[in-house]
């Protein structure tokens, strides 16, 4: 019986430590090969260099293109090429409108982290406030549990003395401590995740990405929001980088997209149904996720840098 117990524990605590996956992914696909993502395109270490044999490197091929400066690039470049000097006016003049809009989708890209740290205090902050009452809780706990402890050992071993209760009820008294310390620690076990408060915080960058709906309030005109959605040039994976963050989100996390009531807590989006609540464990997703989100929209710094390396005039 006592084998029995042991064993059954186990088994449901290995149950509740395993993650399931499986749910996120497609015949096929496995959670590790969107575990590690960037979503710039992959350059060969052989042609690194911002013009090689006149090519520019991919993702400075993918800003002209995004930043519609292909015409202006090819100018600049050609220029370059045939050592013109001076540089003609109109050349001079190509080159600071495409300086011009790599600074405006560089200030993109310090807004949008400002806003994902500010995302990530205010998370901060909430997660604080509940580990501080789980902890308090908890202490609570430990401490009544040493003193009942404390105080049925010294009751059962008075009762040893000469003249004293016989053994029967002498271990009833220590069942009773032993049992009542059982309770305390599986109600502290259990309790560890019933803290929650009400989702009061409003939506944050992740809901961009797993809902393809929503859209920023100046996506029309945000270079970064137009790179997000689309396809990395070369890429293997056939998807917008917007839906591969989907997918890495869901393999580092496992959050499960499809799940509209998790979505919804970690993006802080409320539902029109019924008030939600946030646990630790969403805020700790949540936090999470902003700050992955945050390196990855900072990629596009580095593919504006090489546009940059490559209308360089020496």
């Amino acid at each position: 019986m006592k084998s029995f117990n042991a064993t059954s524990i186990f088994l449901i605590l290995l149950s509740l430590t395993l993650p399931v996956r499986a749910y996120a992914f497609g015949e096929g696909e496995s959670f590790k090969s969107y575990r590690d993502i960037k979503i710039t395109p992959e350059i060969l270490v052989t042609s690194a260099a911002p013009s090689a044999d006149g090519i520019m490197r991919a993702d400075a091929e993918e800003i002209a293109d995004l930043l519609h400066v292909r015409s202006l690039t090819t100018t600049i470049r050609g220029a370059k090429a045939s050592n013109v000097s001076p540089l003609p006016r109109s050349v001079q003049q190509a080159r600071l409108l495409c300086l011009y809009k790599i600074m405006i989708a560089s200030e993109e890209v310090r807004k949008t982290v400002a806003i994902i740290d500010f995302e990530i205090a205010v998370t901060n902050s909430n997660l604080g406030a509940l580990v501080a009452k789980r902890n308090g809780f908890s202490n609570t706990l430990n401490i009544v549990n040493f003193m009942q402890g404390g105080t049925l050992g010294t009751v059962k071993q008075s009762l040893s003395f000469p003249g004293g209760a016989p053994a029967p009820p002498r271990q009833e008294i220590a069942m009773v401590s032993f049992g009542t310390s059982i309770a305390l620690s599986l109600v502290n076990l259990l309790s560890s995740g019933a803290w929650h408060r009400p989702m009061d915080s409003k939506p944050n960058s992740l809901a961009f990405i797993f809902e393809g709906a929503r859209q920023p309030s100046d996506a029309n005109q945000s270079y970064l929001w137009k790179f997000l959605n689309l396809k990395i040039p070369g890429s293997t994976y056939n998807m917008t980088r917007r839906e591969l963050l989907v997918k890495h989100f869901e393999a580092i996390s496992g959050v499960n997209a499809s799940d509209d009531i998790t979505v919804k807590g970690v993006t802080s989006v409320p539902s029109p149904d019924k008030q939600l609540n946030e646990s630790i464990r969403i805020l700790g997703q949540r936090i999470d996720l902003l700050h992955d989100l945050k390196s990855h929209v900072e990629e596009f710094d580095g593919s504006l840098f090489e546009f940059h390396r490559a209308i360089e005039i020496d």
